[in-house]
């Protein structure tokens, strides 16, 4: 199916193709997910972002959308115009998404070197 920019279904070939996918959720497009067990929460399943915590979302989507930024071509986003600007909500707020960031980082650095190892 088709989707109009307003919501509506559109024709063929206009709007944005979609795919409509009855209840329960069985498998992810995306992702490729297959998931086998009919019962259960379907919202449990689309919506395990939300349920790591607010710092580890805003970690999460932030690496993701620095390592789409770094994979641009020069000739379409200069290469200092790769940045992601992000804004917090009180002072504790800052420290707090910094830390938890800094985390993050070492321990997949510490991963992959553990990994890499002979």
């Amino acid at each position: 199916m088709f989707i109009a920019p307003d919501g509506t279904e559109a024709g063929e070939g206009s709007g944005l193709r979609a795919w409509f996918m009855s209840t329960p959720f069985a498998f992810c497009l995306r992702c490729r997910v297959s998931y086998e067990q009919v019962r259960g929460n379907d919202f449990s399943k689309l919506a395990t972002l939300d349920q790591e915590g607010r710092s580890s979302a805003v970690t999460i989507l932030s690496s993701s959308i620095v390592r789409s930024l770094r994979a641009f071509d020069t000739e379409h986003l200069a290469p200092e115009a790769r940045k992601l600007l992000t804004f917090v909500d009180n002072r504790q707020d800052a420290p707090l998404q910094a830390g938890h960031f800094n985390d993050f980082i070492q321990v997949a650095q510490l991963r992959g070197g553990a990994q890499s190892r002979p």
